[in-house]
């Protein structure tokens, strides 16, 4: 019989098959504890964040690399972080972090939140520059140009209280004209009023106001006002004040003014003739024609005439009766620099030590060296611009005489 067929042995197989799964079981173990590690410290990761405590949440996730979603989160850290630093405020900080996260969640319109709520409290703090260069930065963000607006408007009122009229005049005039602001405007009227005050009474730069100043119909009455005020208030000034303080100041103030309003184109002729220190108090009436014949009539005017070069400068020509019977005549005398007189109107004699025919206060008279009265002679009034009338001493009479 055939011999029998050995079986074959399986313990090479199955020394294998055991060792496989030894070694299969150990990568099992392996990555279990290894995952279960990464699953453990994205856990820690996230505890961290919610404790607030940043840094070391976004240790952990840095380290976590790729697992599950642990980038991501360094972005949501970053985002807490930022969310924090605005919460106490700490502004610089919150956009440091918010403005590098992109588009990550709200973080671009949280950065317009946080440049906001920083312009308002440099606002609050009365840092109004840089509050001004914050919600300008913002481009139209909420209330912000109503802010900006808000800022201007308060600057300019603070530089209105102190005596800063230009600034204040520019900025309300703007804030009147492009945001239609009825307060300014309201304002503007007011500064308008106390700036031409301030600038007649010597407080303010005559030249800043009549560079800068565009009075409204509303405002150019009360201008005037002002100047026929300080006409008014100073109608006893001899005029070298006039020449030296007041017209210069009030030509200024008049020179912003329509011709059309009041006496104004009469009152700034004259004005000019006051501030130009070049022509002699004689020149006043011919100089000054048109205004000081309109503004003859006035207190102002006939005060001023009072004065001996002023009259006589008016009398300068030819008067007489309308008979021709009587005439007083005066002329200039350039090259002695003062004026001659004839006249047949009655005179008395003169007495001994007569030195001078001089005018004083509208009346004519002699004199002596000293210039000390002796005998009063004449006294004029005018009439009119070619029109005056004579009170002779001599014979109680009154002359009436035209310009000829």
């Amino acid at each position: 019989a055939p011999p029998a067929k050995k079986k074959k042995k399986k313990t090479g197989l199955v020394v294998g098959i055991l060792v496989g799964a030894l070694v299969l079981a150990g990568l099992g173990t392996f990555l279990g504890i290894y995952l279960t590690k990464d699953s453990r410290q994205f856990k820690k990761a996230e505890q961290a964040l919610e404790a607030g405590d940043y840094e070391a949440a976004y240790s952990m996730f840095q380290d976590l690399g790729d697992y599950e979603n642990a980038e991501e989160m360094l972005e949501e850290v970053r985002y807490r972080q930022g969310q924090e630093a605005f919460a106490r405020q700490d502004y610089d900080k919150a956009l440091s972090i918010l403005s590098d996260l992109g588009d990550y969640r709200d973080s671009r319109d949280l950065c317009l939140e946080i440049r906001y709520q920083r312009a308002l409290d440099e606002m609050d703090n009365g840092n109004f520059q840089q509050a001004y260069e914050d919600f300008f930065s913002l481009d139209g963000y909420k209330d912000s140009a109503d802010r900006m607006a808000k800022i201007r408007y308060d600057a300019a009122m603070a530089a209105f209280e102190n005596g800063e009229y230009r600034l204040a005049y520019l900025t309300l005039s703007e804030l009147a004209e492009q945001n239609g602001s009825t307060d300014a405007a309201e304002k503007l009227d007011v500064l308008v009023e106390e700036w031409a005050s301030a600038v007649l009474e010597g407080d303010g730069d005559p030249n800043e106001f009549a560079d800068n100043v565009q009075p409204t119909e509303g405002q150019t009455m009360p201008i005037y006002n002002l100047v026929i005020d300080c006409i008014n208030g100073n109608i006893d000034a001899p005029l070298s004040d006039w020449r030296n303080i007041y017209a210069p100041r009030a030509l200024a103030v008049s020179s912003v003014l329509p011709e059309s309003v009041g006496r104004t184109k009469s009152i700034r002729q004259v004005f000019t003739w006051m501030a130009d220190g070049s022509r002699p108090d004689w020149t006043f009436y011919s100089d000054a024609k048109e205004g000081f014949t309109e503004l003859l009539s006035t207190d102002w005017i006939y005060n001023l005439m009072k004065e001996e070069n002023v009259i006589l400068g008016f009398l300068a020509g030819n008067w007489s009766t309308s008979d021709d019977a009587y005439y007083f005549n005066v002329t200039k005398d350039a090259a002695a620099d003062n004026f001659h007189t004839q006249y047949n109107v009655p005179w008395p004699e003169k007495p001994e030590n007569t030195k001078f025919f001089c005018l004083r206060d509208y009346t004519y008279g002699y004199s002596d060296e000293n210039n000390e009265i002796l005998l009063d002679v004449y006294d004029i009034t005018v009439i009119d611009e070619n029109t005056i009338e004579i009170y002779a001493y001599e014979d109680d009479n009154d002359y009436r005489l035209t310009r000829k």
